[in-house]
């Protein structure tokens, strides 16, 4: 296989929570206890094979989204799941599928009010991912039309952000007929989704997978892209002015096969963060996270639960709470002593981040996404398994995983 598409599908890879298997059947799981703070919250599985939560956002204590998918096994298909927490307990709210006998995956939320919520994600029509966005006005759950700039290709939001009403955006990637993968940007502006140009650094291959929105005039959205040159993949960040989107450099410290951003959250129009993930000399992928002061981009140390030849440690999503009060999640993994995935929390006190401990609902367990109100009501969400997760990362009957700070 040429090298080039190789590095290419590992960015799709990189987008993924990750394979799944829906041979197994669930059981349930033995009650987790929490650790320094962080415990399990019970949420829903509607599916006995496969049930996914890719992000969070919240809107008050009492009002918690979380969307993902899970695995229709009358239709044989996975399909929206969207959550809601009512400061008691979590319960499926029911959503649109824009295809049903596709798959229909949301990958990212994001709330204005109780009244407006917008989920983002994609759906199979035939065999092509086509954009999928869908709105809560308080009562229900609507699709809302969204552009598809590719005809013969793959079309995917991963991720989504709103300033206001009439200011939301959504980030993700199409396929030109070419087969490169070029970023995507979507806006709506209170009427209608429209494609908003973006920069591409790759003729190649280039992902956004997450997106965040200070104001009107300054968003930030993080991936990657593939550099043919070096042959490995640098992170991508791009800035909107209120005109249009740029691309801005940033630190890629891993001069082997990855350097991937998959979230971002702001403080303040000089206080940015996105993390991430990065291939180290040794062959370990580690934690990456780098900050906008204003001026430029940098790495900041962060720590990892293992750095042993073939071990992972991947950070996913990031909230922002204060400029002295981070969280971001993910997950480390062992290939020398053990291979199952195991939760990863990190937090930002404004001096330095450290590890805090979270506990595991399964053998193996997944953080995506996370969101924070105050400092003592921060939401994590993801995925967990009791069967564990086999040698290629396939988590084994996924069940939702929620824990609570």
């Amino acid at each position: 296989m040429n090298h080039k598409i190789s590095i290419i599908r590992l960015v799709w890879v990189a987008v993924a929570v990750g394979g799944l298997l829906v041979g197994a059947r669930l059981t349930t799981p033995a009650a987790a206890s929490g650790e320094s703070g962080w415990s399990v919250v019970l949420s829903p599985n509607p599916s006995a094979y496969a049930n996914i939560l890719k992000a969070v956002a919240a809107v008050s204590a009492s009002d918690v989204w979380a969307v993902g998918s899970y695995y229709n096994s009358q239709k044989g298909v996975m399909e929206t799941l969207i959550e809601h927490w009512d400061s008691t307990s979590w319960s499926v709210v029911p959503s649109p599928n824009a295809n049903t006998t596709g798959a229909n995956i949301l990958t990212g939320v994001a709330a204005v009010s109780a009244s407006d919520v917008w989920a983002v994600g994609y759906y199979y029509n035939s065999s092509l991912p086509q954009t999928l966005i869908e709105h809560w006005n308080g009562a229900y759950w609507s699709i809302v039309p969204s552009p598809n700039p590719s005809i013969t290709g793959q079309n995917v939001l991963t991720g989504v952000a709103a300033v206001s009403a009439a200011d939301v955006w959504g980030v993700g990637y199409y396929q030109a007929t070419s087969g490169a993968l070029l970023t995507l940007i979507e806006h709506w502006d209170g009427t209608s989704w429209n494609v908003v140009s973006s920069p591409n650094p790759s003729t190649t291959g280039n992902i956004l997978n997450g997106v965040a929105a200070i104001s009107a005039d300054d968003a930030w959205a993080v991936g990657s892209y593939y550099d043919s040159q070096k042959n490995v993949l640098e992170t991508l960040t791009e800035h909107w002015d209120g005109t249009k989107w740029t691309a801005v450099s940033s630190p890629s410290p891993g001069a082997y096969a990855y350097n991937i951003l998959t979230g971002v959250a702001a403080a303040s129009a000089s206080d940015v963060w996105t993390v991430g993930y990065f291939q180290s000399s040794n062959g370990a992928l580690v934690t990456l996270i780098e900050h906008w002061n204003g001026r430029k981009w940098s790495v900041v140390s962060s720590p990892n639960l293992s750095g042993t030849y073939g071990s992972a440690n991947i950070l996913r999503g990031v909230a922002v709470l204060s400029t002295e009060d981070l969280w971001a999640v993910g997950h480390y993994q062992n290939y020398g002593a053990n291979q199952q995935h195991q939760t990863l929390t990190e937090h930002w006190n404004g001096a330095s981040w450290s590890i805090v401990s979270s506990p595991n609902a399964g053998k193996a367990d997944d953080f995506n996404g996370v969101a924070t109100l105050s400092g003592s009501d921060v939401w994590a969400v993801g995925i967990y398994s009791n069967y564990g997760n086999d040698y290629y990362n396939n988590f084994l009957a996924p069940q939702t995983l929620v824990l609570k700070r």
